[in-house]
């Protein structure tokens, strides 16, 4: 009887009293063969993955371009732990210990700050829509290129005629969506060019999340547009 096969591939091992001839076949040309196949990445496919696998054994998936090494636990299946490379897309969760970073090139890099925090020493730029659910702390000058829009604040501009020359007018303003925030604040301004002449006063009065009044007085009944901005805090 031959001696255990080693543990990792199984290779045949002749006694080593010399009471054993080497057969060429099972002794040499089949373990040059296993040797062969476990030598580097092992070619497979994703349906083909060995069935006991040892620990460290290490396959390259040719159907997804992933690799993976066996870390040894049961069952084999389960076993199996992805290697990232350039030829797939890694398609497992990527953990870092908590003092690690992400550095691309040699001088970009993205790490963890804190508890839920994630931090960049670097620029960021966003090309595409961002939402941010939390609050947002801005230690240095925000420069906005496009549309600043906040479901917290309202633009518009209503028209009133008023009702009687020099005779407060009002006109009630309806929100399209409710405005986040407990506390309203809005401002008013007549679109005119014959402010103080002509038109006298404005006003703004009922500030709240879905909607606010709006006042004219004038010295005659001319329609005016105003414009408004009103504010959640």
């Amino acid at each position: 009887m031959p001696e255990t096969p080693t543990p990792r591939l199984g290779l045949r091992r002749p006694l080593n009293d010399g009471s054993e001839l080497v057969n060429v076949q099972t002794d040499l040309n089949q373990n040059a063969d296993k040797v062969d196949l476990a030598a580097g990445f092992q070619p497979v496919t994703s349906t083909t993955r060995p069935s006991a696998p040892f620990s460290g054994k290490a396959i390259f998936e040719t159907d997804t371009s992933r690799s993976y090494y066996s870390n040894g636990t049961g069952p084999a299946s389960g076993s199996w732990v992805e290697v990232p490379n350039a030829a797939g897309t890694f398609g497992s969760t990527l953990k870092l210990a908590a003092s690690a970073q992400l550095t691309i090139g040699a001088d970009v890099n993205l790490f963890r700050n804190a508890a839920n925090v994630l931090r960049t020493n670097d620029a960021l730029i966003v090309d595409g829509a961002t939402t941010l659910s939390g609050a947002v702390t801005a230690s240095a000058n925000v420069t906005v290129n496009g549309v600043l829009t906040a479901k917290n604040r309202i633009v518009g501009t209503v028209t009133i005629t008023p009702s009687g020359a020099n005779t407060p007018t009002s006109a009630v303003v309806t929100f399209p969506a409710s405005l986040t925030g407990s506390t309203f604040y809005g401002q008013v301004t007549a679109a005119v060019n014959v402010p103080g002449s002509q038109v006298t006063g404005v006003g703004i009065t009922g500030e709240s999340s879905t909607g606010c009044t709006i006042w004219v007085t004038r010295t005659n009944t001319t329609a005016t547009p105003i414009r408004y901005v009103v504010e959640g805090f």
